[in-house]
């Protein structure tokens, strides 16, 4: 992958990791 594809994908893992962690706090 490139470093920009490599950016999205880490966006879009917080996006799902963020509101989980709201909902369920660890």
């Amino acid at each position: 992958m490139i470093a920009t594809d490599e950016g999205m994908i880490r966006q879009l893992d917080l996006a799902q990791v963020l509101p989980t962690a709201l909902e369920e706090p660890a």
